[in-house]
């Protein structure tokens, strides 16, 4: 007696082989999220970290106040309003998803700003300890 095997896979097979598929999709998937969450945290802190020295410097001069950027997104602007850093500008915060939120721009105080984003995970930055938290 003569037996037919048939070569190839069965639907079964397949739909087993497609639904494995699609769950290392979405475990890969949601692990590039999360590494693109951290990078746009880390440029914004960079951008942030960047633009403390130039506060400092207007900080610790009593005829100059520092000036809030001219779009909380996109940046722009003088830092300080002295003209001896007029190279000073605020950095673009680009697609990040974060906004400059600035306050409390006194020389004897020190001057805050925060960079935000829509997700709470925001950035602070004080001039008198000259960090970003």
């Amino acid at each position: 007696m003569k037996l037919n095997y048939k070569k190839g896979f069965t639907l079964i097979e397949l739909l087993v082989v497609i639904a494995i598929i699609g769950i290392l999709a979405s475990v890969v998937m949601t692990s590039l999220s999360s590494a693109k969450t951290k990078a746009n945290r880390a440029s914004a802190l960079s951008s942030a970290a960047g633009v403390m020295p130039a506060i400092v410097s207007c900080a610790d001069n009593s005829t100059a106040t520092v000036n809030a950027p001219t779009n909380t997104s996109i940046g722009g602007g003088s830092i300080c309003s002295d003209s001896s850093n007029v190279n000073s500008t605020w950095p673009s915060l680009g697609s990040t998803g974060y906004t400059y939120s600035v306050t409390n721009f006194t020389a004897t105080t020190g001057s805050t700003f925060s960079v935000n984003s829509a997700t709470g995970a925001n950035i602070t930055c004080n001039s008198i300890t000259g960090s970003c938290l």
